[in-house]
């Protein structure tokens, strides 16, 4: 990638905006590409649904506020079509917002973005660090950063524990889209962050009793797995009793291969099986106290 390139890239900040039937007519497009009707209709459809886009709009910013639409022309027109039928709502976006390119840059940008460089979940969460009021004290309180690291876990991965540990059945976490991901992050509170503490460090304690300061590397930590053992702890600490629960995972699950096999798999599906196949061995017992 040239030189030139890697700062265009660069060169841009995350911000969030309101669509408005109003300004949705005021967008512009950079080189209006040809529509495709399914994908717009499908978009469309999304919105009626009450759901949200998956990806940021991408926008050059001209003198004033003018935005030219870089990369999202056909999530612009399902908003449009959306307004026909509810002019007075509001649709709240993720913009990445450059300024003042020319033409070149801007065909630069749209490569790039729907080439290169697509933004994941942890590259919303970076880019919406300032505006997640939990997320100084969640690095702080409990090892984790966004990419992870030699001694984190991802904050993406406790994040999808602590949402699917709502759920009921457990239906396995992970279903929202990026944005979203970051909105209910915003939402958190820093009695949320306390809860993942607690729960963390009953698995940490229970999975890695030797302290290693690499533990992301063992299975307990891997995505799939932490989400079971999570909803495991999350849904019976309080009325098992932590001491008990803790005891039942170190007979039943430390050091048993069940842990490394889940490991492998990956998705929703296979973290409500993990769960599933955990609960009946923490169950395995003439005790009267049962996980649910």
């Amino acid at each position: 990638m040239s030189e030139k390139i890697d700062d265009l890239m660069l060169n841009y900040r995350m911000e969030t905006a309101y669509i408005t039937k109003k300004s949705a007519e005021t967008l512009s497009f950079v080189n209006p590409r040809r529509l495709r009707t399914a994908q717009i209709q499908s978009l469309t459809s999304q919105l009626m649904k009450g759901k949200h886009f998956d990806s940021c709009l991408v926008v050059n910013q001209k003198k004033g506020y003018h935005l030219n639409i870089i990369d999202g022309q056909h999530r612009v027109v399902a908003m449009r079509k959306y307004f026909e039928t509810y002019p007075d709502a509001r649709i709240q976006v993720a913009l990445a917002i450059y300024k003042n390119l020319n033409a070149d840059d801007e065909r630069e940008v749209y490569h790039n973005w729907n080439v290169s460089i697509k933004q994941t979940t942890d590259d919303f969460i970076n880019s919406y660090r300032d505006e997640i009021s939990i997320y100084s004290l969640l690095i702080n309180e409990i090892p984790c950063s966004v990419y992870s690291g030699p001694k984190t876990m991802k904050i993406k991965d406790l994040i999808n524990a602590h949402i699917g540990a709502k759920e009921k059945p457990y239906k396995g976490g992970e279903s929202r889209t990026s944005y979203d991901f970051v909105k209910y992050m915003q939402k958190l509170t820093k009695e949320d962050v306390e809860r993942m503490k607690q729960i963390f460090r009953l698995i940490h304690a229970v999975f890695n009793p030797d302290g290693l300061k690499d533990f992301h590397k063992l299975s307990a930590f891997k995505n799939t797995v932490y989400r079971a053992l999570y909803y495991l702890v999350e849904n019976n600490v309080d009325q098992l009793g932590e001491d008990y629960v803790k005891r039942r995972m170190k007979t039943s699950l430390a050091n048993r291969a069940i842990i490394s096999q889940y490991q492998r798999f990956y998705g929703r599906r296979a973290s409500v099986d993990a769960y599933l196949a955990f609960k009946n061995l923490l169950n395995d017992t003439q005790s009267d106290k049962k996980f649910v």
